[in-house]
């Protein structure tokens, strides 16, 4: 299924119009892509696209150029389609490789405190107790 649809209700109208097929199914495919937004709006763009296609070699465009347009039009179909690009956050990712980089901070910091109190501490030499006297006033 194309993800770019609503895929909530989408998916199993279509479902179900598949496993009991009959003539008005497709009528009713037709009905819910008129009346969704959601999938107006995909099936308005994949119309856009193919009428770009169309007109790509009767403006006698060089095939690089075509097959370039082709390219990226797929990688932009690629992108809306694919959960991670729709998903994937540049901050998301750097807070991941903050918080990865406190965690080993406070372990290392951690193992260093427990390396210190393992070992032994020297003696002090004992100091010299002195009375503080105050002036009497």
């Amino acid at each position: 299924m194309n993800s770019t649809y609503c895929s909530e209700h989408w998916e199993k109208q279509i479902l179900s119009f598949l496993h009991r097929p009959g003539p008005d199914a497709l009528d009713k495919i037709r009905k819910h892509t008129s009346g969704c937004v959601i999938c107006r709006k995909s099936l308005d763009e994949q119309l856009a696209f193919r009428q770009l296609f169309r007109s790509i070699p009767q403006a006698g465009v060089s095939e690089s150029f075509d097959n370039r347009l082709k390219n990226r039009i797929n990688r932009i179909e690629q992108e809306r389609r694919s959960p991670i690009y729709r998903n994937f956050e540049w901050f998301t990712l750097l807070l991941t490789v903050v918080t990865g980089g406190m965690i080993v901070l406070i372990f290392y910091l951690y193992f260093q405190m427990v390396e210190r109190m393992q070992r032994p501490q020297p003696e002090q030499p004992a100091r010299n107790e002195t009375e503080l006297v105050l002036p009497d006033r």
